[in-house]
C-alpha cells in the first residue's frame, strides 16, 4: 500500500466465509489503485476463517480485528465512528471480490464529481464455481441507471454492495 495519507478506507467484514476470504483480500491488495487502507474484521467466526487471516495479515499487514459476534451493523458502526479518517470509504463483504481496477474508477469518478456522495458499479453475480449468472441482474431487477441516491438511501432500492462513500456523509 501507499506511504501517502490514504484517501480511502476498505473494510472486509467477515463471518465463516473461510472458502472466499483469500480470494477477498486479495482482490483487495491486488487494486491498481494503491492509496487505501485496508481493515479486515472477523466478527467471531467458527471455521477457518480466523487462522486464514491472521496469515493473510502477516503477508499483506492490513488491520486485523478479531471479536465475538456483534452483527453486521455494530462493526460496521464501529469502524466508521474509531477507525476511519479517510476521504472515502468502502466495504467489501468477505465473500465477494473486487475487479482490479474497481477503487481506480470509483474514486477517479468522484474526484471528478465532488457534489455526488456515493458511488457503485456493475457487479457480475457468480456461482460457486465462479461462473457468472448471465440472467441475474434481468431476473431480480435490481441494476438501472439514473440519479439513485435517494432510492437507495431510503431503501427503496438496494443494489450490489460495491458503493464507494465520501465517509462524510456519515457524519451528516
Amino acid at each position: 500500500m501507499s506511504s501517502n495519507i490514504p484517501l480511502v478506507s476498505i473494510l472486509i467484514p467477515c463471518y465463516n466465509h473461510e472458502k472466499f476470504i483469500i480470494q477477498c483480500v486479495e482482490s483487495i491488495i491486488n487494486q491498481t489503485y494503491k492509496n487505501f487502507e485496508l481493515y479486515v474484521v472477523d466478527d467471531g467466526s467458527s471455521d477457518k476463517s480466523v487462522s486464514i487471516l491472521k496469515e493473510l495479515q502477516k503477508r499483506y499487514s492490513f488491520d486485523l480485528m478479531i471479536q465475538k459476534n456483534k452483527g453486521l451493523s455494530e462493526t460496521l458502526n464501529y469502524v466508521i465512528k474509531n477507525k476511519v479518517r479517510t476521504k472515502y470509504f468502502a466495504i467489501c463483504a468477505s465473500d465477494d471480490y473486487w475487479l482490479e481496477n474497481k477503487i481506480e474508477l470509483q474514486v477517479a469518478f468522484m474526484e471528478q464529481k465532488p457534489h455526488i456522495p456515493m458511488c457503485y458499479g456493475k457487479t457480475h453475480y457468480i456461482d460457486d464455481r465462479n461462473n457468472v449468472i448471465a440472467n441475474y441482474d434481468k431476473t431480480n431487477n435490481i441494476l438501472r441507471g439514473g440519479k439513485l441516491f435517494d432510492d437507495i438511501f431510503t431503501f427503496k432500492l438496494h443494489p450490489p454492495v460495491n458503493y464507494l462513500y465520501k465517509t462524510n456523509i456519515f457524519e451528516e
